[in-house]
């Protein structure tokens, strides 16, 4: 931020880009924001780099009531560590995956009772240091080949049902509850390419983020692509460095 800071760059906060096309030589982007209203912005080159979107409940499809208290794991970090918010008292963690790790040493941290981890694979998703340092640490479960069949609750969350897999089959004889009044998402992130698709950019199947070419160049001439809307990354220092990669690829 110092850096982009020190240079003479246009930075337009709270401004979200609504399109992109292309237009003599370069492209147009039209964005809203509260303080300038629609700008139109032509550039001979673009870098998307808008990240990832965090995969919530309707993309797993968890049977059961629609109460308050599910969050994804994302959410949860920002209401904790930037708005100062604590979700909620007892949770539960669906994903073993590396923020959901992370959340449940927060979560424990500001006084809440983790009860467990939920993993639908037989082994986690996460880094082993977070396993040992956010879980085995504070005596919190990690329950691996289960998955949460059903959130219960009427205003706010009451129980899950936890239903172990035996051989990817789930055991309802074997299924249990536990009570708690918050469950955080943590079962992996989408890379935001909505924008990217408009624009005619072609997206890789395999990883949700563009094809590019070996300077970060999509198929269309004069748009680039890094970071974890490329493709996500295991480390945000992975995503620094692509980033200062791509940047010289688009000076030269």
């Amino acid at each position: 931020i110092q850096k982009v800071r020190g240079e003479e760059i246009d930075v337009y906060e709270n401004t979200t880009v609504m399109s992109l096309t292309p237009s003599d030589g370069g492209h147009e982007s039209y964005c809203y924001s509260p303080q300038n209203g629609v700008m139109r912005l032509s550039s001979r080159a673009v870098v998307l780099a808008m990240g990832c979107r965090e995969r919530n409940r309707g993309n797993i499809r968890i049977p059961g009531t629609r109460p308050a208290g599910v969050y994804t794991a994302g959410l949860a970090q920002r209401l904790v560590n930037i708005e100062g918010y604590i979700p909620g008292k007892n949770v539960v963690i669906i994903g073993s995956g590396d923020i959901g790790l992370i959340m449940a040493r927060r979560m424990t941290w500001v006084g809440s009772k983790v009860h467990g981890v939920v993993e639908i694979q037989p082994y986690p998703s996460g880094l082993t240091r977070n396993i040992v340092q956010c879980l085995n640490d504070f005596e919190i479960p990690l329950y691996l080949s289960h998955v949460i069949s059903r959130i219960e609750g009427h205003d706010r969350v009451e129980s899950v049902e936890v239903t172990p897999l035996v051989e990817g089959i789930p055991d309802t004889d074997q299924a249990f509850d536990i009570e708690c009044d918050t469950v955080l998402l943590s079962v992996g992130l989408i890379p935001e390419n909505e924008l990217s698709k408009h624009a005619g950019v072609e997206l890789n199947p395999q990883t949700g983020g563009a094809l590019v070419d070996s300077t970060m160049m999509s198929n269309v001439p004069g748009i680039f692509s890094c970071g974890n809307v490329l493709h996500v990354h295991d480390l945000v220092d992975f995503v620094s460095e692509e980033a200062r990669r791509t940047g010289q690829y688009v000076a030269d």
